[in-house]
């Protein structure tokens, strides 16, 4: 589960720096690495899921709860170089796949999937 939060915030921590930097992140960026391009056609959400199961499986708890907090700070280093007005505005178009209508949206989706793991 830390992994899985863990890729969701590494994608958001992504969007914000390419939006702080006014440039689409990386795909290195947003997924810690190049995409196949099988990866990249990836667009069930329970098959990117086991993707990202399946990458991280052999990470003890430690290492996971390293990248977590990795990734958890990095979203809000790069939420904190962002305006309001800046969050008000339109998000970015990618990836396609968390296209929201405002950027504030992708932190908003960040903290809700963090809330709905920590319901169960």
């Amino acid at each position: 589960m830390l992994c899985h939060l863990a890729a969701f915030a590494r994608v958001v921590a992504a969007v914000l720096r390419g939006a702080a930097e006014g440039r689409p992140p990386s795909d290195t960026e947003l997924y810690g690495r190049e995409l196949s391009a099988e990866e990249a056609a990836l667009t069930d959400l329970d098959a990117i899921n086991e993707s990202v199961r399946q990458e991280y499986q052999a990470l003890s708890y430690a290492e996971a709860l390293a990248f977590w907090r990795a990734m958890h700070a990095d979203a809000l280093a790069q939420l904190a170089r962002l305006t309001d007005e800046r969050l008000a505005a339109p998000a970015p178009p990618y990836p396609t796949s968390w296209a929201r209508e405002h950027l504030a949206d992708v932190v908003t989706a960040l903290t809700s999937h963090y809330a709905g793991h920590m319901a169960h």
